[in-house]
């Protein structure tokens, strides 16, 4: 089955039937393919204040049905969430506590999460470089996908074209932002909302390489 049609699939499941209440794990359990419900749990527990019951029992159920790489992030998520707000470091020494562990797991997927994660916490204390080789990290092992498809990650692609875009390298934003746009939409995020900031990226790259019929035709596209 197509990517796409999986994820509206997985989509209307868990939000048509109240699939993120909480003690309705069975409903992500029902996924079968373990990279898309990886993302999935990822974003339904961030829908639960962390002090909340309900974000509890979310772990506890994942902890008790999870496989090894969902164990381990909803532990890191745990800890991470549990921090004080605006804690960078604290956050930056999570992740740097629970790679080894993940490294051993051995699922591209996971560290590409972990690594885009102390990316964006490299980048709130405007540590750009720093946050821009974690980026990488995570490009290289979303590339790792048998299927080619970097595991369906298209937001996460889609901040790594952007970083190219902020370190000048607007051909490889531009290459990478068409990848993105061949991807699903992420679960996360409006997809008109989404499809337009990728073209206009791509209309960007191309406006700082002076190539300006090219640019307009993308920013056209954001309309």
């Amino acid at each position: 089955m197509p990517n796409f049609i999986r994820l509206s699939l997985t989509i209307f499941f868990l939000f048509v039937v109240n699939a993120l209440q909480a003690g309705i794990t069975d409903s992500l359990y029902a996924i079968p393919d373990e990279d898309l419900r990886l993302s999935v749990i990822e974003y339904s527990f961030h829908r639960y204040p962390i002090n909340s019951k309900e974000a509890k029992l979310f772990r506890d159920e994942v902890l008790e049905k999870g496989n090894a790489s969902e164990k381990l992030i909803i532990n890191w998520m745990w800890e991470d969430r549990s921090l004080p707000e605006s804690n960078a470091g604290s956050s930056i020494a999570i992740f740097d506590r629970y790679l080894p562990a993940a490294k051993k797991i051995n699922n591209p997927n996971l560290l590409a999460i972990l690594y885009s994660v102390k990316a964006n916490a490299l980048l709130s204390i405007k540590k750009y470089s720093s946050a821009f080789e974690n980026y990488l990290f995570a490009y290289e092992n979303l590339k790792k996908d048998p299927q080619q498809k970097y595991y369906g990650q298209s937001w996460l692609l889609y901040n790594i074209a952007m970083n190219f875009y902020l370190f000048r390298d607007y051909q490889k934003a531009i290459e990478m932002s068409n990848e993105v746009s061949r991807l699903p939409d992420p679960i996360y995020y409006s997809v008109g909302w989404f499809r337009c900031i990728n073209y206009d990226l791509i209309g960007m790259a191309y406006l700082n390489m002076n190539k300006y019929d090219s640019a307009m035709y993308w920013f056209n596209k954001t309309y």
